[in-house]
């Protein structure tokens, strides 16, 4: 079965990532099922166009004789409705094409794909609480965040009542979900989640009996028994210097392979004073991205990684400096290279750690496009100059849904 990530369509690049997933679902005749992890959306805006050329997309996959089980992302939601709730009720009356499928999954449902049974488990904010829960089977965790005047924490209790519930009923389960996981740093991540992000339970990664695979955050990694396949193209200039994958999971063997995607790729080179910066050196700089990204999933010995020799063409180019001024940029880059890659713009470092543009633009390094991401940012500064009145102000950051 083919994994395809976050995708968060938009008219700019509506043609180059509809072609890239036509690419690779083309290069395997043989697979059939594709999973689509969640977050069709551009952030949360609603680009109609771009949103009905993906619809018109997985109609035609569907045509070919693939069956596609399409997951709802937290970016996917406007109010209480998904964003494809009109497509959803138009596939949920197709009539059957050879037991092919297309499936919009809003709530938790259990299929058995390429003979493994696989919950999938859609981000919602729509959950009922259940008003029958079995204490014994309740952990102190979760009577805590059940019990929490948080709204994320309610959530995220109730969440994780429901994965029990599942987990407790299969032997062996794959969960393909769009949730962050708490308390955990991931190989390549900088920021550690909580449960008012909305997340699961870190124990769900030391259950032998239990695969999980998810998108949400947009750098792929592995860890234990996790699969993170992030999004398929980047966003903006904060996703800078990783790759970007569509994978492969084979059901029989449970090997995985990734094949690198460049649409829109951004990558900063640091330069001083006296350097001067030409094809070579972004070579260079391209293949310490390759070997970090792999040590994102060094510690799976099933996965192998496959990097494409995008065109610089593609590239947006940051020059990271201290020392070298707007005037002098171009006098440091080869002129051929000036002239060939997208674009190039030069940042400045800053000597003052405690400027909040500092603290973003450092600590989003790793961190992808996610609004949550940028709310933990936020969080953490206000904290570190608010102190002992940080609850005042959280109190009053969530009653204007900032940090909520």
């Amino acid at each position: 079965m083919l994994l395809i990530g976050d995708i968060h369509i938009t008219t700019k690049h509506t043609h180059a990532i509809i072609d890239a997933i036509k690419h690779y679902v083309d290069s395997f005749p043989e697979e059939k099922n594709l999973i689509f992890m969640g977050d069709y959306m551009y952030m949360f805006s609603y680009d109609r166009k771009a949103l009905a050329a993906l619809f018109d997309l997985f109609l035609e996959l569907r045509k070919k004789g693939k069956s596609l089980y399409i997951l709802a992302g937290n970016h996917d939601w406007i109010g209480q409705q998904f964003v494809y709730a009109e497509g959803k009720k138009i596939a949920d009356m197709l009539p059957d094409q050879g037991g092919n499928i297309l499936r919009f999954i809003t709530s938790p449902e259990v299929h058995t794909v390429e003979g493994k049974e696989i919950l999938f488990f859609p981000f919602t904010k729509h959950i009922t609480p259940s008003q029958e829960k079995d204490s014994e089977k309740i952990n102190d965790t979760l009577k805590t965040l059940l019990s929490s005047k948080n709204n994320n924490e309610r959530l995220s209790g109730e969440i994780n009542i429901i994965l029990e519930e599942y987990i407790r009923k299969y032997k062996q389960l794959t969960i393909i979900h769009h949730y962050y996981i708490a308390d955990t740093k991931f190989p390549g991540q900088q920021a550690i989640f909580d449960y008012k992000d909305i997340a699961l339970s870190p124990a769900l990664l030391d259950n032998e009996n239990i695969q999980l695979i998810s998108g949400h955050i947009h750098m792929p990694f592995a860890y234990k028994n996790y699969l993170c396949t992030g999004s398929i193209w980047y966003t903006s200039p904060l996703e800078q210097d990783h790759h970007k994958f569509l994978f492969r999971w084979d059901g029989e063997t449970n090997k995985i392979t990734a094949k690198q995607v460049a649409i829109n790729p951004y990558i900063v080179v640091a330069l001083a004073k006296d350097e001067h910066l030409n094809a070579n050196k972004i070579l260079e700089h391209r293949k310490s991205i390759d070997e970090n990204i792999a040590k994102n999933f060094s510690g799976k010995r099933d996965i192998s990684l496959s990097f494409s020799d995008y065109t610089l063409a593609q590239t947006h180019l940051t020059v990271l400096s201290e020392s070298i001024s707007y005037d002098e940029l171009q006098t440091h880059i080869e002129p051929n290279l000036l002239h060939t890659v997208k674009d190039v713009a030069l940042k400045r470092k800053s000597h003052y750690s405690g400027d909040m543009s500092f603290t973003l633009e450092i600590a989003q390094k790793n961190l992808q496009e996610s609004l949550v991401d940028r709310k933990i940012i936020v969080k953490d500064f206000i904290k570190s100059r608010t102190w002992e009145d940080f609850d005042k102000y959280r109190k009053l950051l969530d009653e204007l849904n900032i940090l909520s």
